[in-house]
């Protein structure tokens, strides 16, 4: 009805003829009414013409006479939609307002932008972040929209920092002045920014004196709790945690990237302290530290996997290309790939730390010295569900130890886990030290298997040295090589118990399943099956005072001493009991067992065994004593001489 009453006068206002001093001439116009409250139009007159007489008649409607009025401001913001208010209802949006970051039209000008500007609870309109953080109440959220903020933030208390436009429009370059965003009480969430240009800040008080720097992109170890969602931190550094220096308290970061930031000392792209850490949907590549952990750092924390956590390519000089621990915590449902340092490629453990991998994958790291994927010293480790593999120790140099594993003077046990495809100088699946001035440490394969690992020298499954007490329980050593000892090379004071437990089909020159050299074996179920040695021991080489019990050596082969060879330099006595000897070959001589040394042999039983030459079932070679007691020999068999023995 409006439409038409303005079209109208407009109509009788451009008429030629004058009267009685009215415009156009005539009487006043007369406005139509709508008949009923649906706003139907009824007419009744002739149709106009241009003859100056615009006089209409009409009956008068029930809905009310629109009189005319000036508009009103419903909102009180001094526009009326006359006047382009595009919503009178909110007295923040009108014609030339100043734009807001709350995803509202505040202007009424839809192509004016809101980048560079930040709000309060879509509130208010500020021109940089900490103006923003200034004007905001504890528990409020800032709004940041798209652009690259040049600033270094101070958020006093619980706070949620949060972009509009997302980490790829939205970046807080801290332009090398210190740390990006600086937290220092409260509940802090981050969501939805590029981090970059930190270079951390230095804080007497968390260091104990002010020549450390700390979090070049985010340092929140005075806050409650930590949250970084959706966003990239990259290219900040400091001494302690490149990127984040997180709370002392509990900290989550989803759906982020953590890449090529620096550290000088521990942390190239997180540090953690006193922390528990939950990680989803996290890559942290590409990151470096001078000293230790070139990925994670971490002061008695843990931190815990969900879904897709991948720490990869990280360096580290020193120790922990990938994660270093200083002090008791743990790491699980996370991947430690392609990472490297001098010890501990993947994941490097303190001095006297207690310290737990659970459900992890370490993969494809590298250590020039010791440890391509996991090192641990003077302390207990408890590895749960876990994969070692395809990591590598340097075989180019006379070190080398530990393709998969190495630890030292440390309690290790491993359950239910996999050591598979490393390689090294020495041990290339595991390589375990322990001090003979010191205490006995443990070494603990349950449900695990160890396989397929390559040693350039000796050890391809294990080398083991000093005093270790290995307990294998329905433990695998399998299709490991190395050029001595392919599964298990014992020495100096190890004692091995097994139940249930096999060395297969591994391979070596010399000592295809094992060597054991004044070391004692005492299994209750043992079997060593299938390995195969290129000239000497194709099962097992007992060596110096060694001893060895409850041993099943069936269908192993050799050139020499097909199942098992015993000797003595030394002039002690080696000793083999209550064990099973049976299948196996020698292309020579020793189908079943070849000895050059003193020897003591009880409740064995040869079945089986067959020599090229002598010896089918035992050739004894300069004996200086030997004692054979409650032994069985059948069906042994021998090319020339000696089926028997």
């Amino acid at each position: 009805m409006r439409v038409w009453t303005t079209i109208l006068f407009s109509i009788t206002t451009v008429g030629c003829n004058s009267s009685g001093g009215k415009v156009g001439g005539g009487e006043e116009p007369t406005y139509h009414t709508d008949t009923s409250e649906t706003g139907t139009t009824v007419e009744t007159g002739d149709t106009l013409t241009d003859t100056g007489d615009h006089t209409e008649t009409g009956d008068t409607g029930t809905a009310g006479t629109d009189t005319g009025e000036p508009p009103v401001d419903l909102d009180g913001d001094g526009f009326t939609q006359g006047d382009g208010d595009c919503d009178d209802n909110d007295p923040l949006i009108f014609p030339n307002a100043l734009e807001a970051c709350d995803d509202i039209d505040n202007d009424c000008d839809a192509s004016t932008t809101e980048d560079g500007t930040v709000s309060v609870n879509n509130v208010g309109s500020y021109q940089s972040i900490q103006e923003a953080i200034s004007n905001a109440a504890e528990g409020d959220t800032v709004n940041v929209c798209a652009g690259t903020w040049s600033e270094n933030i101070v958020i006093p208390y619980s706070l949620t920092l949060e972009s509009n436009s997302g980490r790829d429009l939205t970046t807080i370059d801290g332009g090398q002045l210190g740390s990006v965003i600086t937290a220092t009480g409260g509940d802090i969430s981050i969501n939805g920014f590029t981090i970059t240009g930190g270079v951390g800040n230095y804080d007497s008080v968390w260091a104990t004196d002010d020549t450390y720097s700390i979090g070049g992109g985010i340092v929140a170890w005075q806050a409650n709790s930590l949250t970084v969602t959706n966003s990239v931190l990259e290219h900040n550094s400091a001494d302690y945690g490149g990127a984040i220096l997180g709370a002392e308290g509990v900290n989550s970061v989803t759906n982020t990237i953590i890449r090529t930031n620096t550290a000088t000392t521990i942390g190239g792209g997180v540090f953690y302290r006193l922390a528990t850490v939950d990680l989803t949907d996290v890559l942290i590549k590409n990151n470096t530290s001078s000293l230790y952990g070139g990925g994670i750092g971490l002061s008695s924390s843990t931190v815990t996997g969900y879904s897709s956590v991948v720490i990869d390519s990280n360096t580290s000089t020193d120790w922990g290309g990938g994660v270093v621990a200083f002090s008791d915590g743990g790491i699980s449902g996370v991947t430690v790939s392609n990472n490297y340092a001098q010890y501990g490629g993947g994941v490097f453990v303190f001095d006297g730390v207690d310290f737990t991998i659970d459900t992890t994958l370490i993969e494809f790291n590298e250590a020039t010295d010791a440890g391509g994927g996991f090192t641990a010293s003077i302390g207990n480790s408890i590895l749960n569900s876990t994969t070692i593999s395809n990591n590598l120790t340097s075989t180019t140099s006379t070190s080398g130890w530990g393709g998969g594993v190495y630890v030292a003077n440390t309690d290790v046990a491993f359950t239910g886990s996999t050591i598979d495809s490393n390689s090294s100088n020495y041990g290339a699946g595991i390589f375990a030290f322990g001090d003979l001035n010191s205490n006995v440490y443990s070494l603990g394969l349950d449900q695990t298997s160890v396989s397929n690992n390559i040693a350039t020298a000796s050890g391809g499954g294990a080398y083991v040295t000093g005093e270790i007490e290995i307990d294998l329980a329905t433990a695998d050593i399998s299709t490991n090589n190395a050029t001595n000892a392919g599964g298990l090379y014992l020495e100096l004071g190890v004692k091995l118990t097994s139940t249930s437990s096999t060395v297969n089909n591994n391979t070596a020159d010399i000592g295809g399943g094992a060597i054991v050299t004044d070391s004692m074996i005492k299994a209750t179920d043992l079997t060593l099956d299938g390995n195969s040695a290129t000239s000497f021991s194709g099962g097992i080489y007992l060596l110096n005072a060694s001893t060895a019990t409850g041993l099943t050596v069936t269908n192993n082969s050799s050139v020499f001493a097909g199942g098992i060879a015993m000797k003595n330099n030394n002039g002690e006595i080696i000793v083999l009991s209550s064990s099973t000897v049976s299948s196996n070959s020698a292309t020579q001589f020793g189908g079943g067992l070849y000895a050059e040394s003193a020897l003591s042999i009880s409740s064995v039983t040869f079945d089986n065994n067959t020599a090229g030459t002598f010896g089918g079932g035992l050739s004894v070679n300069s004996a200086e004593s030997m004692t054979i007691t409650g032994c069985t020999m059948t069906n042994n068999t021998a090319g020339k001489e000696g089926g028997a023995a």
